[in-house]
C-alpha cells in the first residue's frame, strides 16, 4: 500500500492520438481516484494530436481541483511541439519547458 505522499508514475504511449485515449483516458482515471501525486513520463512521445492532449489537459485539470499534482516529466520535443502550436503549453505545465532547439542555442 502506498503512503499519501508517494508519486505513482505511468508513462504515455508513444503515439499520443486518438487511436490511444481510451486506454489512456481509463489509466488516468484509475490513477486520479487515488488522492496521490501523479507524475506522467512523457519522453517516450512521438507523436500527439489535439485529442491525446485534450485528454492529458482534462487530466491535468481534473487534478488541480481535486488538489492533487499531476507533472509531465522530461516532454517529447513532439510533446512540447504539439502543446506549444495548440496553446496548452500553460494548461499542462509545460510554459517553462525548453524546446530541444532553444536548449542547445
Amino acid at each position: 500500500m502506498m503512503a499519501p505522499d508517494d508519486t505513482r508514475r505511468i508513462a504515455l504511449p508513444m503515439d499520443l492520438t486518438i487511436a490511444n485515449v481510451a486506454a489512456l483516458h481509463a489509466e488516468l482515471c484509475d490513477q486520479l481516484a487515488r488522492p496521490w501525486p501523479l507524475t506522467v513520463a512523457a519522453g517516450g512521445v512521438d507523436r500527439a494530436d489535439a485529442i491525446g492532449l485534450q485528454l492529458l489537459t482534462a487530466a491535468a485539470e481534473a487534478a488541480r481541483g481535486r488538489g492533487q499534482r499531476l507533472t509531465l516529466e522530461s516532454p517529447s520535443a513532439a510533446l512540447l511541439e504539439a502543446a506549444r502550436a495548440l496553446g496548452l503549453e500553460e494548461a499542462l505545465g509545460l510554459a517553462a519547458t525548453p524546446t530541444p532547439e532553444s536548449a542547445h542555442a
